[in-house]
């Protein structure tokens, strides 16, 4: 079986490709039964559930009642600028409540599932997550009398897992028998030397590098998360922020207001803040590295972080809708991947030589 087989879209299949190893093969593929009950009680990774629901649905009216609050009050246009932007967090976080709640009652609440020969898929409100297989990935069974329910995971967050199957126990026997026949990862590229490694690294990495490796070791894969904004515009919302607060700070300071001090810190604040996250973000002397020996990050100015491949045990793939990729393990998690064709066969080909040696019966 294979993807172009399915009735899933197509930005579906391509990101459910991406993950897929040559010789993957679709073992079966399929959909979850439509409920609004389901969507409004299972929150999509939200955790907190029914609490995180009741907790937004009173966080956004009270919001909303202090805006209209300090909009329709008899102070000058200053102050009323200088409330709004105190409460400009509140904002931002009711903002993204309504954006969860948007989902849950009107977003796309198709979920499409796929078990292959590697990877269990999960392709849920425009984000794919796949796991892969092994002998204890199946946590707990919610099967109802007609054989519909629930499949709950293992190494994954809480109450994550393929919902709302109409023949969950025939899923769940294929995904059984797929986890005990697991077959070998194909041979990963050519190890390459350091210098060869990825030759957009700075000089300064590279001797960090170098300074972390064991000897003997060798780098087979070195890259740099991806910026969360570009750089013209993390400097275009700095230069604004710091103006903005400068002005806000400067009419204040033109009144007589008993709490325009309070105003002017938290202003001032607030600005310097916005530039240190967007002009110092970490993420600009973040780079992530695989070694023989170990996986971990680097920084241009601070020591390495890493840890023995031995210890470490691949637990999840994220692949949101912007098609950057999150890498998660036991020990460690690498966010805003931009490819892992090279390195995802390194991790498995490692994970398969740890756990290929099971321990057999003694007399």
């Amino acid at each position: 079986m294979k993807l172009s087989d399915t009735d899933f879209p197509r930005e579906v299949r391509e990101r459910m490709e991406q993950v897929l190893l040559p010789g993957d093969e679709i073992l079966w593929a399929g959909t979850a039964m439509p409920g609004m009950k389901r969507n409004l009680l299972v929150t999509d990774g939200v955790s907190g559930g029914v609490f995180f629901l009741l907790f937004s649905a009173a966080w956004c009216p009270t919001t909303l009642f202090y805006v209209i609050t300090a909009l329709s009050s008899d102070d000058t246009p200053a102050e009323k600028m200088a409330a709004l932007e105190f409460m400009l967090p509140f904002i931002l976080v009711s903002c993204w409540f309504i954006r969860i709640w948007w989902k849950l009652l009107f977003g796309d609440k198709s979920r499409y599932y796929a078990v292959s020969s590697r990877f269990l898929l999960r392709h849920e409100n425009n984000t794919l997550k796949a796991a892969p297989l092994h002998d204890d990935i199946i946590q707990n069974l919610n099967i109802s009398k007609d054989g519909s329910g629930d499949i709950i995971i293992r190494e994954a967050a809480e109450k994550e897992g393929l919902f709302c199957l109409a023949e969950a126990d025939k899923v769940a026997g294929i995904l059984q028998r797929a986890a005990e026949n697991i077959p070998p990862v194909p041979m990963p590229p050519a190890h390459r030397d350091l210098t060869h490694a990825d030759e957009q690294l700075p000089v300064s990495v590279r001797m960090r590098l170098r300074e972390t490796m064991v000897p003997g070791d060798r780098l087979l894969w070195a890259d740099r998360p991806l910026a969360w904004l570009p750089g013209w515009l993390r400097c275009l919302l700095s230069v604004f922020m710091a103006v903005f607060s400068l002005s806000v700070c400067y009419t204040l300071m033109q009144g007589t207001m008993p709490r325009t001090s309070t105003f002017i810190l938290f202003g001032t604040g607030w600005g310097i803040l916005l530039f240190i996250f967007y002009i110092r973000h970490p993420e600009n002397r973040r780079f992530y590295f695989l070694t023989e020996q170990a996986m971990g990050e680097v920084y241009a100015s601070h020591p390495a972080e890493l840890y023995p491949l031995s210890e470490l045990f691949l637990r999840e793939i994220t692949i949101t809708v912007s098609g950057t990729i999150r890498l998660k393990t036991n020990r460690m998690t690498w966010e805003r991947l931009n490819r892992i064709d090279t390195l995802l066969p390194l991790l498995l080909r490692r994970w398969d030589k740890k756990h290929s040696a099971k321990p057999t019966a003694t007399a």
